[in-house]
């Protein structure tokens, strides 16, 4: 994998991949590099399975191709940005040689009433540099279909050809199927690496995106905190109603960690790292391409040696960045189940991404996620008007207490509540969690007043606003369906600490009036 990263190849075919599971340690590392796979795999038995790996900034998507008994498959649509497609298949030959000429020859079939573009590439097990009945049957067939094949040397450590590549004209450029020595990094792999250039325009590299960012890590903690306790001070002195105070109490502290962490915007390129790499070894990394270029340029026994050292000390590097990270992650998480669950999925491949209706204009997604969810409240409000006339019988007031107010909260009971919160923080807090955390003691007395201001007004307003979130109801329903989707609201801390205060109120009221 670090190859396919470091070369920067956007498609790779690969055979026998030994996997068995859909998601496991090696497709998490895949992703972490970078990119993403389609693949099939043995579930029941070792050895065998295809894959195709792309960069994640490519369109692709999965196909079915009916399945041959003599050959493994796995078939993708490669969505190019002028609106055409490319359809590209990994094949590895495990049956007889007897019946698999007729078998790839109704594959090609199927293929190709889906596109006249294709690219198969594959392990095929058929020596095609020994002229014979089953190689002119097998020349026939992907002849017979306007396809060429453009491997010309041995691929294999017996010196015969057997992994091939065809494509439709000019897909592929003619020449330039290189076949590269085995390697000895891999004393298992008995093939040699084929590197091919797609005569296709427009297939990007890499993709960047726009990052918006704080150096929060700079801040002069203590300049930062006598401006925050004067603004809060200020704040708590102000008789205005509730949601003014929620207002300027947004305002001013946005305009404090404005001034002490300004907003930055930066160009990134928008493709993953492994989490464990750093500097030293993103440096070690490039020492490591560059003595690669060198040795190729000069063929020198001593550029070579180097090369191979350098490789050599990065395998090495890796291994170690890795336990690093998984030693100090787990002893982080220790004493947090859930945390450690979560990061254990992170290089299980298990994490959950979120699913969205099939939309090229995200904004038109949002737009019509708002308009369902916003119709949907509405119906449920009605309901609830057309059932106002039922009646119940309800006891005399001196069978219960009546609750019509709320007790006022202390900083005390705002601290017991922050012990047992986790704080966190989205887009409507004025302050990210780490700083919310850092200054938790200057914030207990505003926490305080907002929240006793709510109770005595009896008013939300200010804190009705959320970052809404459509989370799919289960994986086998249909994506493209709203109604499928549940909304899941993140609101702002000072909302999150109101509701329970209230809901300690609420349970003491019943407790007493069981």
């Amino acid at each position: 994998m670090d190859y396919i990263a470091t070369q920067d190849i956007p498609i790779a075919f690969i055979q026998e991949t030994w996997l068995k599971e859909v998601k496991n340690h090696t497709t998490a590392v895949i992703k972490a590099h970078g990119y993403n796979i389609h693949h099939y795999h043995r579930s029941s038995i070792t050895g065998g399975g295809v894959a195709i790996l792309y960069k994640s900034s490519l369109k692709v998507v999965k196909i079915h191709i009916p399945s041959e008994p003599t050959f493994e498959s796995i078939s993708v649509k490669i969505l190019l940005p002028d609106h055409r497609s490319l359809l590209a298949s990994c094949i590895y030959r495990t049956g007889a040689i007897s019946t698999f000429v007729d078998d790839f020859d109704e594959f090609i079939t199927n293929l190709y009433s889906k596109s006249d573009k294709l690219l198969i590439c594959g392990d095929f097990n058929i020596h095609m540099d020994e002229i014979s009945k089953t190689q002119k049957a097998f020349e026939q067939v992907f002849s017979s279909y306007g396809l060429c094949q453009f491997s010309k040397k041995p691929t294999h450590k017996s010196g015969h050809l057997l992994d091939l590549v065809f494509a439709s004209p000019n897909i592929v450029k003619k020449n330039q199927v290189t076949v590269l020595p085995i390697s000895p990094d891999y004393p298992t792999c008995d093939h040699s690496r084929l590197l091919f250039t797609l005569n296709v325009k427009g297939m990007p590299s890499q993709t960047k995106k726009m990052i918006k960012f704080r150096n929060v890590e700079n801040i002069n903690a203590d300049m930062f905190r006598s401006d925050l306790s004067n603004t809060l001070s200020s704040i708590s002195s102000d008789q205005s109603s509730f949601e003014q105070k929620i207002m300027r109490y947004n305002n001013e502290v946005s305009e404090i960690l404005d001034k002490h962490a300004p907003e930055y915007s930066k160009m990134i390129r928008d493709e993953p790292d492994s989490k464990w790499f750093d500097s030293a070894y993103k440096a070690a990394r490039s020492r490591r391409r560059k003595a690669e270029k060198t040795w190729k340029k000069t063929q020198t026994e001593n550029d070579r040696y180097y090369f191979e050292y350098l490789r050599t000390y990065c395998n090495n590097l890796a291994d170690t960045k890795k336990k690093e990270f998984f030693k100090r992650h787990f002893i982080k998480y220790n004493y947090s189940q859930k945390s450690l669950y979560q990061f254990v999925d992170t290089f299980l491949d298990n994490e959950k991404s979120l699913v969205l209706p099939s939309n090229e204009d995200l904004q038109k997604t949002v737009d019509e996620f708002n308009q369902f969810f916003t119709t949907k409240i509405e119906r449920i409000r009605q309901s609830f008007r057309s059932e106002s006339g039922i009646t119940q019988d309800t006891p005399s007031s001196a069978e219960f207490n009546e609750l019509s107010d709320f007790d006022l909260t202390t900083e005390d009971e705002i601290r017991e509540i922050l012990k047992e919160t986790d704080i966190k923080s989205c887009d409507l807090d004025p302050l990210p969690a780490c700083l919310m955390r850092e200054n938790k003691d200057l914030l207990v007395p505003i926490l305080c007043d907002l929240v006793n201001a709510s109770l005595t007004s009896g008013s939300m307003d200010g804190l009705k606003s959320a970052n809404l979130t459509p989370l799919l109801k289960g994986n086998s329903l249909d994506p493209n369906e709203l109604k499928n989707y549940r909304p899941v609201s993140n609101l702002a801390f000072v909302g999150k600490i109101t509701e329970k205060v209230v809901l300690k109120r609420l349970n003491t009221h019943l407790t007493k009036n069981k």
